[in-house]
């Protein structure tokens, strides 16, 4: 899992350059394939950053999967609720 294959994702997203059907697309391309192919074993002096990272994209990858344009039951989230959910991790691996 490579924080530069989301960095960009995310940043289009935030930006509105994706609409929130094209970014959710782009982020589950990006997970599952990094979930069936991509995650290894990170280098020691990485395991920490990594891991924080995998915790980070798995939560954006349950808010995305809990999307919905008019949510009805309380697990569903709105736009707005999964744009803060990606700000507030955007912001917290890359600032800004």
């Amino acid at each position: 899992m490579n924080e530069a294959d989301y960095k960009p994702i995310l940043a289009d997203y935030l930006s509105n350059r994706l609409t929130v059907d094209e970014y959710i697309s782009a982020f589950m391309k990006q997970w599952k394939h990094d979930r069936d192919v991509a995650w290894g074993t990170p280098l020691p002096e990485q395991a920490p950053r990594q891991e924080q990272f995998h915790k980070m994209m798995n939560r954006l990858f349950t808010s995305g999967d809990c999307y919905e344009e008019h949510p009805e039951s309380s697990w569903e989230i709105s736009e707005e609720e999964l744009r803060q959910e990606v700000q507030l991790f955007y912001q917290r691996l890359w600032g800004a």
